[in-house]
Parts: C-alpha cells; sequence; structure tokens
C-alpha cells in the first residue's frame, strides 16, 4: 500500500468512527515500533544463539554442539549455557540423571531470555511446567544437526557454505523445552512456515512463528534474518542441507 493510499485508509477511519486523524497515526506509529523492536530483539537473540554455537565448536575443535547419543540424553542448548553467560546452570546441571529429573528440574524450569521469541508470552511453560525455547536447531538427515555424525563448520563451509546452510530458527509452535533433546526435524515437520497468532498454538511445520510474515533465522555463519512464509518448500528444504 502507497502512503497516498494509506493516508486515503487513515483519513476514511477518522471520519467514520469520529476518532481524530492524528490520534489513529500515533497508533499505526506505536504498532510499527513495537513490531520493529520485537523483530530487532528476535534477530539479536538469534545472532547470540549462532555465536555461541560457533565458539563452542571453536573450543571443540570445530565440532557443533549437539544432543548426546548415550542416555541419559540432554539438548545441545545446555552445552551452549557458558558461551551465553550462564556458566552456572551448566556447572549446577546433573548430567547423570535425564533432563526432566527432579534433581534437575530447578535448572530446566527456568526461562532463559534469549531463548524467548519477544512477539510470544515471556516466560512460557510447556504443560508440565517446564521452560520454553522458541528456537531450535535445524535437525534431520543432511543438516547441520543429523542422527548419524557430529557435523563440523569445515563440513559446512565445504559444502554448501556457512552462509548458505540454516542453522537456527524460531519454532514457537513446536513449544520445545528448551533442556529438551528435540528440535525441528526436516523429516517429521513439514516443510514451511506457520504464522500463528496467538502464543500456546501449536504447529506441525518446520518453523513457526508470531511474527508478520515470516520466521526468524540464523545461517551457521551467524548472519540472522527475516525468511518470508512465502518461500518455496523446495528452497527452505535446500537451505536446511550442508550440501545441496
Amino acid at each position: 500500500m502507497s502512503n497516498r493510499e494509506l493516508g486515503f485508509l487513515v483519513s476514511g477511519m477518522g471520519l467514520a468512527l469520529g476518532i481524530p486523524v492524528v490520534m489513529i497515526l500515533v497508533v499505526f506509529a506505536r504498532l510499527d515500533h513495537h513490531s520493529h523492536a520485537s523483530n530487532l530483539q528476535s534477530l539479536n537473540n538469534l545472532k547470540n544463539l549462532a555465536l555461541a554455537v560457533n565458539n563452542s565448536a571453536t573450543f571443540n575443535g570445530g565440532r557443533l554442539p549437539s544432543d548426546t547419543r548415550e542416555a541419559p540424553c540432554r539438548s545441545w542448548r545446555l552445552e551452549i549455557l557458558p558461551y551465553l553467560d550462564r556458566a552456572e546452570l551448566y556447572r549446577d546441571y546433573n548430567r547423570n540423571v535425564a533432563w526432566d529429573a527432579r534433581e534437575n528440574q530447578e535448572i530446566t524450569k527456568e526461562n532463559l531470555k534469549v531463548l524467548d521469541a519477544p512477539e510470544g508470552g515471556a516466560n512460557e511453560k510447556t504443560s508440565n511446567g517446564f521452560a520454553i525455547s522458541d528456537y531450535g536447531m535445524i535437525s534431520g538427515p543432511g543438516t547441520v544437526h543429523p542422527d548419524d555424525h557430529v557435523v563440523t563448520l569445515d563440513e559446512i563451509s565445504k559444502g554448501d557454505g556457512l552462509g548458505q546452510t540454516l542453522l537456527l530458527g524460531e519454532c514457537v509452535g513446536l513449544r520445545l523445552a528448551w533442556a529438551e533433546p528435540r528440535d525441528p526435524r526436516v523429516d517429521r515437520e513439514i516443510m514451511g512456515i506457520d504464522l500463528l497468532s496467538r502464543t500456546g498454538q501449536t504447529s506441525n511445520k518446520l518453523l513457526s512463528a508470531y511474527n508478520i510474515g515470516g520466521a526468524h533465522v540464523a545461517f551457521a555463519d551467524g548472519y540472522a534474518r527475516l525468511l518470508s512464509d512465502k518461500i518455496d518448500p523446495k528452497i527452505l528444504k535446500a537451505l536446511c542441507t550442508v550440501d545441496a
């Protein structure tokens, strides 16, 4: 919509409702400012998470943090806590029991601001009271987080490249507990982006968000952006693979 068309729309609304046009413009400006601020915060969250993943990889021979494959399993999100200035949670977590065991619940029920998408409700919990992560690592066959091995930064660089491979994305509709070893999977979720209207909604799409127009994602090089919900599923799938 052009500025002129918006002007006519606002004027019409003012005449119809008996509200001064300037008041409507102020409301629109505030809504736009809130949306912009939320977008920036979500992008910053993803940049910080991607940086923590890359820092973890740098100090571990280039290997990306991964869910542990031996019992008791735990999430890669736990492994990057020291790089998010939450080393005390990493230290106090009991690795001898499951992530949802009573001994770990003081930690796993604590919400982490960097894992909260600002467009949703703050401090969201699962039905069992575990703190939610609105962001997940793209997982499954051929991705940065497969089941059969731990991917390295060098492997991604020699494939499609760090700047062409999706690492993280908003997946608010999956309702993930942050300590749970579960993420959006290319072989389980439907390839696409869901736009949700309220907190608590679920989705079976790979990515889902409360944003207007798409979901925020981070690439393996740390670059974060808004990915349109109109993206061709074939292109999205190609971006999810290390070597398309």
